[in-house]
C-alpha cells in the first residue's frame, strides 16, 4: 500500500488488501487483453479478513477503528504471521470458491441477474459489480446470453 493510501486508511504501508476476479474476454467492452487490470475484470470480489484489528486511524483520527478489507501489519511486523495466516485462509475460503463458481458461464449469468454489489464484511467477500440496470450491466447480460446460446 502506498504512503498516500495508507495515511488515508490509517495503517502502515506494510498493510494490504486482497481481491479475486474472473475475466470473460467476450464481455470486455474494449479489445480483450491477456492480463486484465482490476477494472477490466467481469467479476471482482474484495476479501474480508476474519481477524479483528482495531488499529486503524483514518486520516490521523485516533479512533482505533477496524476495516474488514485491509490486513493491518504493524510497523514492527510483530503481527505478520497472524496476518499472513488469516490472509491465506481467507483466499482459500472466499477467493477460490468465488473463482470456481464464476468460472462456469451459467453461474456467471446467475450472478449477473441476481447478485447486487456489496461491501466485504469480517469473514465475507464483498462483490464489486456494475449496478443492475446500468448500461454496462445490460451489455454484460446480453453478451453472456449470446455466448450461452
Amino acid at each position: 500500500m502506498n504512503a498516500y493510501v495508507a495515511a488515508g486508511v490509517g495503517c502502515t504501508t506494510y498493510s494490504f488488501s486482497g481481491a479475486a476476479g474472473v475475466y470473460y474476454p467476450a464481455l470486455d467492452h474494449g479489445a480483450p487483453v491477456e492480463w486484465p487490470r482490476d477494472y477490466q475484470l467481469t467479476f471482482r470480489g474484495v476479501l474480508g479478513k476474519t481477524i479483528r484489528q482495531p488499529y486503524f486511524h483514518p486520516s490521523g483520527i485516533s479512533d482505533g477503528s477496524d476495516r474488514a478489507d485491509v490486513w493491518h501489519v504493524l510497523e514492527d511486523g510483530s503481527n505478520l504471521e497472524v496476518v499472513v495466516e488469516d490472509a491465506v485462509e481467507t483466499v482459500l475460503a472466499q477467493a477460490v470458491p468465488f473463482i470456481d463458481r464464476l468460472d462456469d458461464p451459467r453461474q456467471a449469468m446467475q450472478s449477473l441477474l441476481h447478485e447486487e454489489g456489496r461491501n466485504p464484511g469480517f469473514g465475507s467477500l464483498g462483490l464489486l459489480s456494475a449496478g443492475r440496470g446500468s448500461e454496462q450491466h445490460t451489455q454484460d447480460v446480453d453478451r453472456l446470453r449470446a455466448l450461452l446460446g
